[in-house]
């Protein structure tokens, strides 16, 4: 028999002569409720205990198995040595298009200055002919080191 205390809900409508007890199912309820939870996590609990002692069991074999079978997996310095391989290379990759935008700048560079060396032998040649071509018209006259315009 349930040796818990049953609790009663005081119902009241008035005078003191209304006034009736009833049990409180709503608290009987709850306590059933709490009951099976309890009931269901000790079977859960008995069955997670089992599986895990098992599971325990399983690894203790892996660990065993790893250690008879040398190198069958990476080892932890092996992983290790990878890691910085794989961030060697992650900076040798950006040193590299550092390195390509580098060259690409420097070509781009040599353009600009082909351009402009050209650009000012175009200037000295176009400014030969105007000036040859302005002295054969008459509009300028070269006096005194300077170039001098005819108005």
């Amino acid at each position: 028999m349930d040796q818990r205390r049953k609790s009663f809900k005081t119902v009241y409508n008035g005078s003191d002569e209304n006034r009736v007890q009833t049990p409180d199912h709503q608290h009987h309820d709850s306590d059933n409720m709490s009951s099976r939870l309890r009931e269901r996590r000790s079977t859960r609990f008995g069955e997670l205990s089992t599986a895990k002692e098992t599971a325990n069991t399983s690894n203790v074999r892996t660990v065993t198995n790893t250690l008879k079978q040398p190198n069958t997996e990476y080892s932890t310095k092996d992983r290790q040595a990878l890691k910085k391989l794989i961030i060697a290379l992650g900076n040798k990759s950006r040193f590299q298009e550092a390195q390509n935008s580098l060259e690409a700048i420097e070509k781009n560079l040599q353009k600009a200055r082909k351009n402009r060396e050209s650009t000012e032998e175009d200037m000295e040649e176009a400014e030969a002919e105007w000036k040859f071509e302005a002295m054969c018209s008459g509009e300028a006259y070269y006096e005194d080191g300077k170039w001098k315009w005819r108005y």
